[in-house]
């Protein structure tokens, strides 16, 4: 139904039926959750990418220290580790 003032019509007036509303309410939950899962999911790949980055420099710490020393042999230059 339209809203006049001095005969311009300045809106309209309705009504959302229960159904409407409980699905508004659905959806907007939905989305929410979608939101969520979405920041959820980066977060724990931000977090693995971290995790690996880091325990791979720590397991390839011993394999650089033998790389390095194995130069130093070749080049007949031993400093002490």
């Amino acid at each position: 139904e339209a809203l006049r003032h001095q005969g311009q019509i300045v809106g309209r007036l309705g009504m959302l039926t229960n159904g409407t509303m409980e699905q508004s309410r659905h959806a907007h939950f939905l989305a929410q959750q979608q939101r969520m899962l979405i920041t959820l999911a980066v977060g724990a790949v931000l977090t693995s990418a971290l995790i690996a980055f880091l325990l791979s420099r720590y397991l390839l710490r011993p394999a650089r220290i033998l790389a390095r020393v194995r130069m130093q042999l070749q080049n007949d230059v031993l400093i002490h580790v």
